[in-house]
């Protein structure tokens, strides 16, 4: 007796890793952009704000269904001039708010435009932007931090504490890129 294709285990078809959280984060990174704007600069925007600010959630679905298109460079100039426009203060806890938004929106739109937009990513691309993601948000993180720093302690010590942090960072980013370049055999 033969078995019958019908009867054959069928293997379980292909996941994709990534995809739909990354437009999840194209939407809603612009709407904390703007929101950490608005809650840094503590007033009510006006009239004319608010129209510029209607732009986002249009810009942010367009960048989600074509984020190789430039929706996404349109959509990011935006962001970043609501903010310049609306806070005069750059180290408030909102910025970092802002920037790790930025990061996350800039991140999303790059790992959907490695490949055609219904193609699959497999688990092993996705961690890897995953951990790009992560040392660059500590990175940010740590920058604003040395800035508080440096605005804390004054002129007088911000050359001794702002050259050894730029060789830190500069050596993490060059360790982290030479760990995350692809190798043969993975995808």
């Amino acid at each position: 007796m033969t078995i019958s294709e019908a009867q054959l285990p069928t293997a379980a078809p292909p996941r994709d890793y990534g995809t739909g959280i990354a437009r999840l984060v194209i939407f809603t990174a612009p709407v904390l952009v703007v929101l950490s704007a608005y809650l840094a600069h503590g007033q009510q925007p006006g009239s004319s704000a608010i129209l510029v600010v209607a732009l986002v959630p249009s810009l942010s679905a367009g960048t989600a269904f074509r984020p190789d298109s430039h929706f996404a460079v349109t959509l990011m100039a935006l962001l970043v001039l609501i903010w310049l426009a609306l806070v005069s203060d750059d180290l408030t806890p909102w910025t970092l708010v802002a920037a790790l938004s930025l990061l996350s929106l800039h991140t999303a739109v790059a790992f959907a435009t490695i490949a055609a937009p219904d193609a699959l990513r497999c688990a092993a691309t996705t961690r890897r932007w995953l951990r790009r993601y992560v040392v660059l948000a500590v990175l940010t993180a740590s920058v604003w931090l040395l800035a508080r720093g440096v605005h804390e302690l004054g002129p007088s010590h911000s050359v001794a504490l702002t050259l050894p942090a730029f060789a830190i960072v500069g050596t993490v980013l060059w360790v982290v890129r030479e760990r995350s370049l692809p190798r043969t055999g993975r995808c």
